[in-house]
């Protein structure tokens, strides 16, 4: 996600394989990567700019470049009926709402996560013209080694497997349309969530 080229070459291999995408999701995210030096800050004087960089790096400016490389392999082909639009979606996270933010710390995954929700919002209204959704969401609390390394955290919630966390969110990810999901942020239950 930090290597515009490699985005470019993995755009110049799919689109030689096939022509248009229906969907195209961005999984990728960083909370804590030791070997980009970046960790969760729990209080201001953790708050480093090379790590802060890192994050938004990974975070925000990687799904722009990731867009800026494959949006012309979501528009759907022109056709004289209703076509179902592509999607674009984004894996943000709930932190990454500036409303929901009733706990601090996590300064720079927040802030990328909302840099990243608000770079989705802008690119929103470009891509409608296109008949594709851009649309952000939080995945919810999956049993991965992210959700792993907090587990005391991670007790408040409700975790899903990742075989059932993906299969509700691809079923979710059917429902989207343009008019009614594009330029929001949701969560996996399909739930609105405030920017």
């Amino acid at each position: 996600m930090t290597s515009e080229p490699s985005i470019i070459a993995a755009h110049a291999l799919i689109s030689s394989q096939i022509p248009t995408l229906s969907a195209l999701l961005n999984v990728a995210g960083v909370l804590r990567d030791d070997a980009m030096n970046i960790a969760p800050e729990r209080r201001i004087d953790d708050f480093t700019p090379e790590s802060s960089l890192a994050s938004f790096q990974v975070n925000a400016i990687g799904p722009m470049t990731m867009a800026k490389h494959f949006h012309s392999l979501l528009t759907p082909p022109r056709s004289k009926t209703p076509t179902p639009p592509s999607i674009f979606v984004n894996f943000s996270a709930r932190v990454g709402s500036i409303t929901d933010n009733g706990l601090g710390g996590w300064s720079s995954y927040r802030a990328s996560k909302a840099a990243a929700n608000a770079f989705l919002k802008t690119l929103s209204h470009e891509l409608k013209r296109q008949n594709v959704a851009v649309v952000s969401v939080h995945p919810g609390t999956v049993d991965t080694d992210l959700t792993r390394a907090f587990l005391s955290a991670r007790a408040k919630y409700d975790v899903q497997g990742v075989d059932e966390a993906a299969l509700k969110l691809m079923t979710l990810f059917d429902t989207f349309t343009v008019e009614e999901h594009g330029g929001k942020f949701f969560d996996h239950k399909g739930e609105e969530v405030p920017w």
